[in-house]
């Protein structure tokens, strides 16, 4: 599990951009032979959901923790993600359903959004 950082200036604040990603290496360091088919399988497989998990986890992971032993603090700090509310989103349902490898799921779904609501999962 990995990310791809974009520190980007909003609004006067300086904000990380965290974009979920993988990398698959063969020792730890170098990538494997076999990435970019890796990559394009995992991220046919997974859905919004884990890429929102992925999101929350980095998030988490960033922040900064309380410790004992550290005067200073880090030299760069995180805090909570940032949110805002859309006046419109985009249904699963319709944005799947020409997808032939969708088929039953989409009957079977309500109408939801593209994201779910983060207040939702950050409180499970």
């Amino acid at each position: 599990m990995a990310f791809r950082p974009q520190f980007r200036l909003l609004d006067g604040q300086w904000c990380l951009e965290i974009t979920p990603t993988y990398r698959f290496t063969r020792d730890g360091y170098e990538l494997d032979r076999f990435h970019e088919e890796r990559l394009k399988g995992i991220k046919q497989l997974e859905g919004n959901r884990a890429v929102l998990s992925c999101v929350l986890f980095w998030a988490d992971y960033l922040k900064a923790k309380p410790n004992l032993f550290d005067q200073q603090g880090p030299p760069i700090r995180f805090g909570e993600l940032l949110t805002f509310e859309a006046p419109v989103g985009i249904s699963d349902k319709q944005w799947l359903s020409d997808d032939p490898e969708f088929g039953k799921e989409a009957a079977e779904q309500k109408d939801t959004l593209f994201l779910p609501d983060l207040d939702d999962s950050l409180n499970p």
